[in-house]
């Protein structure tokens, strides 16, 4: 299932020019489609500790998602600035999966991210959606 995933979010990203879709929707899209799993992800976090095979496989999946972000950033991101993006987008996201939210809040936390780096426009977080954990 997981593969299947992986496949599905390479094929999103390399297709995003094509669809039409920015590189915003693809982000969006493709932490919807890791939130849908995010009982296997904390599965496979909890498993790293004990298991050499699962601690590579995340961070094989890591390298791959954030290979495809980094290269759909290219020439929107200053270059010095892409691993940082890259690396704040994930963490987001993996947070998302441990702490459920609804879409649009999800959605809202990641575009601040991309729009502190002129990725999408910015919008305001409303203070009660803000929740501290």
């Amino acid at each position: 299932m997981l593969q299947r995933g992986r496949e599905q979010l390479a094929a999103a990203a390399s297709d995003s020019a094509a669809t039409g879709r920015s590189v915003t929707d693809w982000i969006l899209w493709a932490a919807d489609q890791l939130y849908e799993l995010r009982q296997l992800a904390i599965d496979l976090h909890q498993r790293m500790a004990l298991s050499a095979a699962a601690a590579d496989f995340h961070d094989r999946l890591h390298r791959e998602l954030g290979t495809l972000l980094a290269t759909s950033l290219q020439g929107m991101v200053d270059s010095n600035d892409i691993a940082t993006v890259v690396g704040l987008v994930s963490s987001v996201i993996e947070g998302q999966l441990l702490h459920p939210a609804p879409a649009g809040h999800r959605h809202r936390l990641l575009r601040a991210v991309l729009a502190n780096y002129g990725i999408c426009a910015k919008e305001p977080i409303e203070p009660a959606e803000v929740k501290s954990t």
